[in-house]
């Protein structure tokens, strides 16, 4: 009965036939498998910083921001100027970081009619190495349904506000964001290695709530989300401080990112393109050399990068690509409720799942004001197959719950 009622009413896929079902995987394969080197067992901590979007960070805006710590991180890892979330909510978010699925759905897939599908993700595949797991995020205990989503894609462990009794309440979300990276490092240090945790920050979320005995270290003339970043920035670098008096450090894969973006005041991000742009960035100075790239990626290429990195030799499904492999085609997908938008390095194509809508340059149009589609382009054709070619295998493995390998 509970199934039922829950799923009473809830809408479905549609499922389009764009092209032949043979000539699919010549524009995008959602199933990988890399080249068999010898597996690297790194750790992996995924830190998902909320609301963090670029436009609040420095490092991308020559040095206007509130990130300081952030900034100084971000000049030693390997980072993308055109990185981009695929969703505007941290429900969808969370799918998209920790297993490479996109929200193309009419609503959340943790509360879809898809919610029972077998999905993994980072932790359930690197499960077969003999990875630990967990999961932390401070806010109460069930919160969007990331204890059983987590859970059921591969952590073997969550931590939430119950957990962390010592930690202090910021009286509304959950748990201050360095109570919270306290616990997280505290509970790492006892863990078998190698190890895949995911962290969900939260004290930048509205209300925009900071300890009262910290907030005369941040200007008091500023507004509460920026006060609020400049807080979530500090606890970051205490936590990235006391992690590398530790004897995991030097062994792990940090993996930076944002659910989605906050609320914007710069007309530079204010507009279809820039309202996704959020930091994705890779840290680990032992393996991976600073680099900032002009690579188009977005958050579903986590789960693929990391894996790339790894050497991981088995299959998985992944909606979206390895930024380490130059032999396969990087781009964001994202989608509205109405309409399903690509970005690649040249182009922002609007669809709407019958049609495309518009074709614009993105270079030099992101308030996607001047459409220049054009059925005789190769280059906007080859873009536009590609996205019918993932919209038409993303929905049809979605219906027929086939997001995992078979």
């Amino acid at each position: 009965p509970f199934t039922f009622l829950r799923t009473l009413g809830k809408q479905k896929v549609v499922l389009h036939e764009y092209m032949p079902k043979k000539d699919l995987t010549n524009f995008f394969n959602p199933i990988k498998k890399f080249t068999q080197q010898p597996f690297q067992p790194y750790n992996v901590v995924i830190l998902i910083l909320e609301s963090f979007s670029t436009e609040y960070i420095g490092y991308y805006n020559e040095g206007v921001g509130y990130t300081p710590f952030l900034d100084s991180l971000l000049a030693h890892s390997y980072t993308f100027n055109n990185s981009f979330a695929n969703a505007k909510r941290s429900i969808d978010g969370l799918p998209a970081i920790s297993s490479s699925l996109p929200a193309l759905l009419p609503e959340s897939y943790i509360t879809s009619v898809y919610s029972g599908n077998k999905l993994s993700g980072i932790a359930g595949y690197l499960d077969e190495k003999g990875y630990e797991s967990s999961f932390f995020h401070g806010g109460n205990n069930g919160t969007m349904g990331f204890d059983n989503f987590t859970l059921t894609t591969g952590f073997k462990n969550y931590y939430g506000r119950s957990e962390c009794k010592e930690c202090r309440y910021d009286g509304q979300w959950g748990i201050y964001d360095d109570d919270f990276y306290n616990f997280f490092i505290s509970k790492m240090n006892t863990m078998h290695q190698p190890f895949v945790n995911c962290f969900f920050s939260l004290s930048s979320h509205h209300p925009y709530n900071i300890p009262p005995d910290l907030a005369a270290s941040f200007p008091s003339d500023e507004s509460p989300l920026y006060r609020s970043i400049r807080y979530a920035d500090y606890s970051l670098g205490n936590f990235f401080k006391n992690a590398s008096q530790t004897n995991w450090y030097s062994n792990t894969l940090f993996v930076i990112t944002a659910d989605h973006t906050g609320p914007s005041s710069n007309t530079r991000y204010n507009n279809p393109v820039g309202a996704f742009r959020v930091p994705v960035a890779y840290f680990m100075p032992s393996v991976l050399e600073p680099q900032q790239s002009n690579t188009i990626t977005q958050q579903c290429d986590i789960v693929p990068s990391i894996l790339d990195l790894l050497n991981f030799d088995k299959h998985f499904v992944a909606y979206g690509n390895s930024v380490f492999n130059t032999n396969t085609p990087k781009f964001s997908v994202n989608y509205n409720g109405n309409t399903f938008q690509c970005i690649n390095d040249k182009f922002v194509v609007q669809f709407d799942g019958e049609s495309v809508t518009g074709v614009y340059d993105l270079k030099t149009d992101t308030d996607l004001k001047n459409n220049i589609y054009s059925a005789n382009d190769p280059e906007q054709v080859l873009l536009i197959k590609s996205m019918k070619s993932f919209l038409q295998q993303f929905n049809a493995a979605m219906d027929k719950n086939q997001l995992t390998p078979r």
